[in-house]
């Protein structure tokens, strides 16, 4: 496809993740900003919501969800509640429209553990099927054909990216994979009201939440064995950090038999050769959630203990970046036929 400029709507552009998208789209010269809604702000100008987007986008104004569906838009992006998402794909896909959903809504493919952690009944089978899960370091080819991207959670982004790098010795753990997680509190999405999430919450606090009981759980086994093939069991704790943005993940690995630190380095570089947005940290460099703040990148450690079989990953991302908006651009680019990296850093 031809690098003309394409149309976008943003259906949801008043949470963290829609203002995200929005930050992302004033540096994105091929997605030109048509339309954007709010359940909240609807009437008023984008510029008066968010004075910093006054100068990139002076005549944006805030519709509803109903209105900005309906929109002459190319790609429309769905930063959502769950129950939007499955309410608005259906209507933009049979305009023959692309869609990227940022919500939960098809990142699921058993309905019953859609309505058990999502507390939902998922109306549609065949938009599961057709839904394309939008990692493109993994998925790019099936994206770049799809026009319906499910977009990916943000903590199975980065731990995701971690496992998938060392597929191939996954048969070889001993036990369930541990997943320990800290995220900022903006991974809320835009549930600034939600309690526990302002800010005499958060302020000089920390928290596990949701503990094996999150909906990202299943998420990650789910597209683990998609991904490799792999029956892994795994487990995952979560945790709110008083900062804004970012997410480590500590992954933790016990094998049946000892594990060459070298090896390990050398499968997560081959998995991901040529991708502009993973790197893997030289030997005894500390993975950082600052190094990747306002970006799209995910960086990737890796730490082994051969004589105790132990290898423990670690992964960091901005979960407003590679794990929610930043990805997001990079499967539109990926659908438009443009460069993944294009508009991103």
């Amino acid at each position: 496809m031809s690098q003309d400029s394409y149309s976008v709507a943003i259906i949801g552009a008043s949470g963290y993740t829609g203002q995200e998208l929005l930050r992302y789209l004033q540096f994105h010269p091929l997605f030109q900003l048509n339309a954007i809604s709010s359940d909240v702000h609807t009437g008023k100008k984008l510029g008066d919501v968010h004075p910093s987007m006054q100068k990139a986008f002076p005549d944006v104004v805030f519709s509803s969800h109903g209105e900005a569906a309906e929109a002459q838009a190319d790609l429309f992006f769905l930063a959502t509640p769950n129950e939007v998402s499955l309410e608005l794909v259906p209507f933009l896909l049979d305009r023959g429209k692309k869609v990227v959903d940022l919500s939960g809504s098809y990142r699921l493919s058993d309905k019953k553990n859609f309505q058990k952690y999502y507390k939902l009944d998922h109306p549609s089978d065949e938009l599961i099927r057709k839904r394309v899960y939008g990692i493109p370091e993994i998925n790019g080819d099936k994206i770049a054909r799809s026009n319906f991207i499910s977009n990916p959670g943000c903590y199975p982004t980065g731990v995701l990216l971690a496992l998938y790098g060392i597929r191939e010795i996954l048969p070889l753990l001993a036990s369930p994979v541990m997943i320990d997680a800290k995220s900022g509190t903006s991974g809320a999405g835009g549930r600034v009201s939600a309690p526990g999430f302002g800010y005499v919450d958060v302020n000089e606090n920390f928290k596990a939440y949701k503990i094996l009981n999150h909906q990202h759980e299943p998420e990650m086994w789910e597209h683990l064995h998609a991904f490799t093939g792999h029956n892994v069991e795994l487990h995952f704790v979560p945790h709110l950090l008083p900062m804004t943005r970012g997410i480590l993940s500590t992954i933790w690995l016990y094998f049946r038999e000892s594990v060459d630190e070298s090896a390990l380095r050398r499968m997560i570089s081959e998995s991901y050769a040529g991708q502009p947005f993973v790197r893997l940290l030289a030997p005894g460099e500390n993975a950082m959630t600052a190094n990747v703040s306002y970006t799209n990148q995910c960086h990737l450690q890796v730490t082994v203990d051969e004589n105790r079989r132990i290898a423990v990953l670690t992964a960091v991302i901005d979960n407003l970046g590679k794990g929610a908006a930043g990805q997001a651009i990079q499967n539109a680019n990926l659908m438009f036929g443009i460069a993944e990296d294009f508009g991103l850093c």
